[in-house]
């Protein structure tokens, strides 16, 4: 549950000049022991590229709670998946080649 309190600030910047303020700061709880990736690591659509044996594959995640680089994820992920880091850095798929007699008639 996050909770919200307001605060009323005055700032002495110079001898003559006082600013007031009003801010309002959250607090939320802490959690331990989740599992968190970064923010970059996340497509559009909820997704990440995990690094296998034969390459990246694309897998859909859920997530919870997040700031500006870190998001907790719910499910989609285990402790030991390597996640790209850059989603936008993942080679993109090598087109096929054919032989070059493929080609010959």
């Amino acid at each position: 549950m996050i909770s919200q309190r307001n605060i009323h600030v005055k700032l002495l910047l110079s001898p003559q000049k006082w600013y007031e303020s009003n801010i309002q700061i959250s607090f939320s709880p802490t959690y331990e022991n989740v599992l968190a990736i970064p923010v970059s690591s996340i497509t559009e659509d909820n997704k990440v590229f995990i690094k296998t044996k034969r390459g990246y594959v694309e897998r859909k995640i859920k997530t919870g709670l997040q700031n500006d680089t870190r998001a907790q994820v719910i499910s989609g992920l285990s402790q030991n998946d390597e996640v790209v880091v850059e989603s936008t850095l993942v080679p993109k798929k090598t087109q096929a080649r054919f032989p070059f007699r493929f080609f010959i008639r």
